[in-house]
């Protein structure tokens, strides 16, 4: 029994880890986009990119991998998601 408890403490402290990465990621989206930052990049990227197709690789692929190495951990797509469904 006593493993159990054990097991179930420590899977929410890992829960608890994650939502410390997540929680921050969520507010800074919801400040991003009430200040229109989203559209605005994505504005930005179709203006330099013009083919719809090559503009959702760079987006999805090479912008992920940016800020993944900027960050540290997997914040990126907590990022590009709202910057693809934009486009």
């Amino acid at each position: 029994m006593d493993v159990l408890w054990v097991s179930q403490i420590k899977s929410l402290m890992v829960t608890f880890n994650v939502l410390l990465v997540i929680w921050p990621a969520l507010f800074l989206y919801h400040l991003v986009d009430q200040a229109g930052g989203i559209r605005a990049i994505a504005l930005a990227l179709e203006g330099v990119i013009p083919d719809r197709g090559w503009l959702l690789v760079v987006q999805a692929w090479m912008l992920t991998a940016v800020i993944e190495n900027l960050s540290g951990f997997g914040l990126p797509i907590a990022i590009a998601s709202p910057m693809l469904m934009a486009l």
